[in-house]
């Protein structure tokens, strides 16, 4: 591939401007933070939910405010379809001699690696940069799996790599895109009724950003499509299982019984009584694929009186409330479920340990258990008023 080729590549990946273009204060704070270190930067995260956007954002504002020339900055989108050719380390270190001959020799180059996890092997690509000029190479790497920091480039690099997890919109942000004040009395007070509009469909739809100006039936459209991505390229060619074709069963299983407590005995009970036979391991295997591509998370249930997690029994969420309101078989308590996986979807933003309450005895529930590992607890319950 020629350089025009690659400029060509470049200029249409980074596409036209958003019109209503927000700021994503969070993200944006950590990339400014890290944005002149050496550390190689991982963003990772579900499908659309704005890793693309952000290295769009920080190309321009490289350019505009930093006045870095558009020669130094190689921004690959490995989805590209002239781009699947590129799926070794070796292909891609060939486009990058081509894009770096054109380059300011005396200035610092900027590599933009987007959805790298379809290139084979660029683990030893980044990791060759890295140790021969890591102060000339700013890498900035997103990937929609989890496994991105688990593989070979983490335990080469060590502590020379930092993570970004990005997720969907938050309420806040779905208020921010849509231009709603409701930072103070008044502005609530102006807005209210729009605010719990949008409220109503967050909760049914969750925050996925190219999805807050569909209407329902798109809505169902684009969640299909994103679902189906993400089984075929996230799970299916990158982990190969044995059976795919159960894949989607398990998906439908595991939406169906969201928030609720499951066992991977009943799970597997369950399973094979549709006909669906899975060995456990293999089921808790496949589950952690959906748990790698950031499709599901679980929690485990808190035991008060060890101060411990009991780890047989997990309720599992998806990332984006869609998922139930589409595919859920399981009608019972619906919009209670959906505004469970909601607040736990907020909670996750700010919290990595986060568990579910239960009292056999009393037979009582607390939704979430968030332990804020300073030796006190937050305890959360999601209900309706």
């Amino acid at each position: 591939m020629d350089y025009q080729q690659i400029t060509e590549i470049i200029v249409e990946a980074l596409g036209e401007r958003v019109q209503n273009e927000i700021v994503r204060d969070d993200y944006q704070g950590w990339i400014e933070r890290h944005l002149q270190d050496t550390l190689i930067k991982v963003i990772t995260g579900f499908r659309r939910t704005g890793k693309s956007y952000l290295l769009k954002q920080l190309y321009r504002e490289l350019i505009e405010r930093e006045k870095a020339p558009r020669e130094n900055i190689f921004f690959i989108n490995f989805e590209h379809p002239l781009l699947i050719g590129i799926n070794t380390g070796e292909k891609l270190r060939d486009l990058f001699d081509t894009f770096l001959m054109h380059a300011f020799p005396d200035m610092q180059i900027y590599l933009f690696l987007d959805e790298v996890q379809n290139v084979s092997g660029w683990e030893k690509f980044v990791r060759t940069l890295y140790d021969k000029a890591k102060d000339r190479f700013n890498i900035f790497i997103t990937g929609s799996n989890s496994t991105l920091l688990s593989s070979e480039l983490s335990s080469a690099l060590g502590g020379r790599v930092v993570e970004l997890t990005v997720y969907p919109f938050s309420f806040k942000e779905v208020l921010k895109f849509k231009g709603i004040e409701a930072n103070d009395p008044w502005g609530y007070a102006e807005n209210k009724q729009k605010i719990k509009l949008h409220l109503d469909r967050y909760i049914k739809y969750g925050g996925l950003p190219e999805s807050l100006d569909l209407n329902p039936e798109s809505i169902r459209d684009y969640t299909e499509a994103i679902f189906r991505k993400v089984l075929l390229d996230d799970i299916v060619r990158r982990f190969k299982p044995e059976r795919p074709e159960l894949m989607e069963d398990l998906f439908y299983f595991l939406i169906t019984n969201s928030g609720s407590i499951t066992s991977l005995r009943s799970l597997f009970k369950a399973m094979r009584a549709s006909g669906k036979s899975l060995s456990l391991p293999t089921l808790t295997q496949y589950i952690s694929y959906f748990e790698s591509a950031f499709a599901f998370s679980k929690i485990g249930k808190f035991s008060w009186k060890r101060r411990s997690v009991f780890n047989k029994l997990y309720k599992y969420y998806p990332v984006v409330s869609a998922f139930i309101s589409f595919y859920s078989i399981n009608r019972r308590q619906f919009q209670s479920r959906l505004l469970e996986a909601t607040v736990y979807n907020h909670l996750t933003r700010f919290y990595k340990k986060i568990y579910y309450g239960r009292d056999t005895n009393a037979d009582r529930e607390i939704d979430f258990i968030v332990d804020l590992q300073n030796g006190e607890y937050l305890k959360v319950q999601a209900t309706f008023e």
